[in-house]
Parts: structure tokens; C-alpha cells; sequence
């Protein structure tokens, strides 16, 4: 609920036993807050998929020593949301929510950024036009790849990084229909 707060002081698990999917954690409203402690946070350790972790409403989750989200899991930060880890490991098919039109702040502070090949699924997309916000920052050069989609017809969507600034920031690019007109980046 709002404005609910913990501190933790050991690793947290979101769906880490045995054939353990379908869980979440939420952080959602002004004055939620969940300090890690340092600690490491894993979502769908294991083998396990269909867990996901949310920010929400600006809720706040921070001092995560570790993000390791497993492969078809997720990680949602929203209407602004934050989520600041010192590393991030994200494995193969991470789904990564994002809001277009209040985006959250996803900040990887201290350590190495990990992207895995996620997959980002904008919600709110622009009505026309081209809106571009930043999905993560980062102290390092982020590794890996993201992606895009799916995304409804008429839209397209491109990730660009930015390696020369710091901190370092990957950014996602949406294109909306224009009139009856589709534009589109390649």
C-alpha cells in the first residue's frame, strides 16, 4: 500500500523454489519505499519465468546490490517509479515496462550493466509523432542488447545508447502515426 516502507538486510528472492512462477512484488505509490540494503534482489532465479518486479506511482526501490533478473521474467518501472541498483544482470528475454508518458527513473549506479537481450514493452504510447525517453542510466557502458516490442501496428520503435556522456543512458525512440501517415526509422 502507499507509503509503506522496508528495509532489508538479507538477499531477497522473487520466485526462486522449484517451478515457482507468477509472483511479483510491488512498490507502488508516493512514500513506498524498499531499501535493499545492498543486498542482492533475484527475480525468476533457477529457471523460473513469469515473475516480475514493479515501481510504480513514484515509488521508490534502492540500494539493490544486485539485480539478477532471470530469462521471461520482468521489470517494471512506471509513472515515476525508481529503481536503483549498484549492478544489473538481465538474462535472455527480460521484458523491460516502461511508461512513455510518465517514464520512471531505472539507475545503475556503481557496477556493471548487464542488458542480456531484454525486450522493452512501452505502455502509453504517443498519438502521433515521436516521444524519447530514457529507459536506464548507467555509471558503465552498458553490455548486451535490448529490443523492442511488440508494438501495435503503425508504430515503430528503436534503442539508442549513448556511450559518450555519463552517466551512460539507453534511450528508446517511439514513432506514432502521423495524420494517415506511418514514420519510420531504420
Amino acid at each position: 500500500s502507499s507509503s509503506g516502507q522496508v528495509w532489508s538486510s538479507a538477499t531477497w528472492y522473487i520466485g526462486q523454489a522449484g517451478r515457482a512462477t507468477g509472483n511479483f512484488a510491488k512498490v507502488i505509490g508516493p512514500g513506498s519505499y524498499w531499501n535493499m540494503g545492498g543486498k542482492l534482489l533475484g527475480i525468476g532465479t533457477n529457471g523460473n519465468s513469469g515473475n516480475s518486479l514493479t515501481i510504480d506511482q513514484g515509488g521508490v526501490m534502492t540500494n539493490v546490490g544486485l539485480l539478477y533478473v532471470g530469462g521471461s521474467n520482468s521489470v517494471n518501472v512506471l509513472s515515476n517509479g525508481t529503481l536503483a541498483v549498484n549492478s544489473l544482470s538481465l538474462q535472455p528475454n527480460v521484458q523491460i515496462g516502461v511508461d512513455m508518458l510518465t517514464p520512471g527513473t531505472f539507475a545503475v549506479q556503481g557496477g556493471a550493466a548487464s542488458l542480456g537481450s531484454g525486450i522493452v514493452n512501452p505502455t502509453h504510447l504517443p498519438r502521433t509523432g515521436r516521444e524519447t525517453i530514457t529507459i536506464l542510466t548507467s555509471a558503465a557502458l552498458p553490455t548486451g542488447n535490448l529490443s523492442v516490442g511488440p508494438l501495435p501496428p503503425g508504430y515503430t520503435g528503436v534503442i539508442t545508447t549513448n556511450s559518450t556522456t555519463d552517466p551512460k543512458q539507453v534511450n528508446l525512440l517511439i514513432i506514432g502515426p502521423a495524420s494517415s501517415t506511418v514514420l519510420m526509422i531504420k
